[in-house]
């Protein structure tokens, strides 16, 4: 019955120090940031092709002009939460992401917005809009979810 218990509680353990979270401390990145940031930094093609190939760290959000939960999403959580911590998120259109020829690690979107993680130029999370996610629907959930990739 000992041997059991030692098991068991061995087993708790090591289930206790496994962590739930997708990156360890050592994978997160640090994002970038300007005192002077107020709001998305919009890039065009070009521009995301580039960081991409010097294998930058940073998060992109695709947007759909017109989109209303794209502008909801950009005007009530993302630049509030860049006014408060002066990050450096990236915004792109969809037509400009469109109208790129395909490369290694160029993002796909279903449905705008998307937010896109990319840690060294590789992609490492998308999350692409669902109203009944709160992500996209307070600040605060949104802030928790980079939490997971940016330090």
């Amino acid at each position: 019955m000992k041997k059991i218990i030692k098991f068991l509680i061995s087993l708790l353990l090591v289930f206790s120090f496994t962590s739930c979270d997708n990156m360890k401390d050592e994978e997160k990145f640090m994002l970038k940031g300007n005192v002077e940031n107020t709001q998305l930094i919009d890039i065009n093609g070009l521009e995301l092709k580039e960081m991409i190939e010097l294998e930058e760290s940073f998060v992109l959000v695709i947007l759909l002009n017109g989109c209303s939960s794209c502008q909801f999403l950009k005007e009530n959580i993302i630049n509030p939460y860049i006014n408060e911590t002066k990050a450096n998120i990236y915004g792109i259109n969809t037509l400009q992401l469109d109208e790129l020829e395909r490369f290694d690690n160029k993002p796909t979107y279903k449905i705008a917005p998307t937010i896109v993680i990319y840690n060294s130029g590789k992609i490492v999370d998308t999350l692409s809009y669902d109203i009944k996610n709160d992500v996209f629907n307070k600040k605060e959930v949104f802030k928790a979810y980079l939490d997971k990739y940016c330090i």
